[in-house]
C-alpha cells in the first residue's frame, strides 16, 4: 500500500511542477509558461520548414499522451525519412 501511494504522490507532484507547455504570443515576446519569456528582439535567426513533421524524442519520462514531457527533449525536424534538423 505504502508503494501504490507513494507512486501517486510522486506522479501527481510530477505532473503540478511540469504542466504541459502552451507557447502564448505577446505584442513584444513569446510566453512559454510562466517565468519563461523569449523577447522578440532577443532571437537572431528564423527558419521555415513546409510540410514537416516533428518527432520529439524525451530524454526523461513521458506518459503515454504524448504531451507531457519531464526533463530535456531533442527535437526531429523530418522530412520523409530525412532528418533535416536535429535541435
Amino acid at each position: 500500500m505504502v508503494i501504490v501511494v507513494f507512486g501517486i504522490y510522486t506522479t501527481y507532484t510530477s505532473i503540478k511542477d511540469n504542466p504541459k507547455v502552451d507557447a502564448k504570443f505577446g505584442e513584444n515576446y513569446i510566453e512559454f509558461k510562466k517565468n519563461e519569456v523569449i523577447l522578440l528582439n532577443n532571437i537572431e535567426d528564423v527558419q521555415f520548414y513546409d510540410n514537416v513533421k516533428f518527432v520529439i524524442v524525451p530524454n526523461g519520462y513521458r506518459w503515454s499522451n504524448d504531451d507531457y514531457y519531464s526533463g530535456d527533449a531533442n527535437v526531429n525536424i523530418k522530412k520523409g525519412k530525412k532528418t533535416l534538423k536535429y535541435i
